[in-house]
């Protein structure tokens, strides 16, 4: 259990240097090929908001607009809506648009997902036989929070960390995101969150930062 645990360890520090924005060779990579694509080939959707009182849902209105005519920084660009509504199951919230920051998380989840499987490939660790029968894998031994708090509370919380930050809201993702935080009254812009270090990036800057010629 202790090679496991140090082992897990080693894991989380190697993640956390894969989704650094300063690791040219890691998430960045993924992550700016992306936005280039979708920022620079979309259409450009309005939000259609229908208030019926009982009722207040969000609808995609397409546009003769491209997404890089009227995004000119990150922030508008991955606040955008992408085209798609969805159902929200709650009460009175009908249906809602996608955002492009939803699938920003997806795609970090995955690719965080396969890196930890990955690095658990390179170290060779295996799920403890006590755990076996909850989890077939390393993965499902850290997502399905099945390690015992009490009995292996060092393995535990280094699962937990790892689940934490690395998941499909992971707060290891706030780089990347940028959601609005507030609203400025005075000037009529939104506010962003101080971690989203993109959020004044131009699709040029993207260009660059995918290395696309």
């Amino acid at each position: 259990m202790k090679y496991l645990t140090e082992s897990l360890k080693k894991v989380e520090q190697d993640l956390a240097y894969f989704v650094s924005p300063e690791n040219k060779d890691g998430f960045i990579k993924e992550f700016a090929s992306w936005v280039y694509g979708e920022w620079s080939k979309n259409d450009f959707y309005e939000t259609d908001i229908v208030d019926l009182g009982y009722d207040c849902s969000s609808y995609p209105e397409k546009t003769n607009q491209s997404l890089s005519d009227k995004c000119p920084t990150y922030a508008d660009f991955i606040n955008a809506n992408t085209g798609f509504s969805e159902c929200t199951h709650v009460s009175g919230q009908g249906m809602r648009c996608q955002e492009y920051e939803e699938k920003l998380l997806e795609i970090f989840g995955d690719a965080c997902a396969k890196k930890l499987d990955d690095l658990v490939e390179l170290y060779q660790l295996e799920v403890p036989e006590k755990y076996k029968k909850f989890a077939e894998n390393i993965r499902e031994l850290i997502f399905r929070e099945v390690v015992d708090h009490h009995e292996d509370s060092e393995l535990y919380d280094v699962c937990e960390d790892i689940l934490f930050k690395y998941n499909q809201i992971g707060v290891a993702s706030q780089p990347y995101a940028c959601p609005v935080v507030g609203w400025d009254e005075d000037n009529d812009l939104a506010i962003y969150c101080d971690e989203s270090i993109f959020k004044d990036y131009t699709l040029e800057d993207f260009k660059k930062l995918a290395e696309i010629d």
